[in-house]
């Protein structure tokens, strides 16, 4: 499953798909897709703000795997 393994490991493996140039345009879409839009506007269902922090994590896990692997 996703959680076997180690931290170490699984920051270098992201940083290995995220480092090539495939990797990185990918990156800067799915940052600007999910982190530089608002998660939750007024007038929106709360679930919504909910829904969209748990895509933005994602993205914030993988670029902190990637400073992970590189130091």
């Amino acid at each position: 499953g996703a959680h076997s393994f180690p931290t170490r490991c699984s920051s270098d493996l992201v940083q290995r798909v995220f480092g090539t140039e495939d990797g990185q345009k990918l990156l800067k879409w799915m940052r600007e897709v999910y982190l530089e839009n608002p998660s939750w506007q007024p007038g929106a269902d709360n679930s919504y703000g909910y829904w969209r922090e748990g895509q933005n994590a994602v993205v914030r896990d993988l670029e902190v795997r990637i400073r992970r692997a590189l130091q």
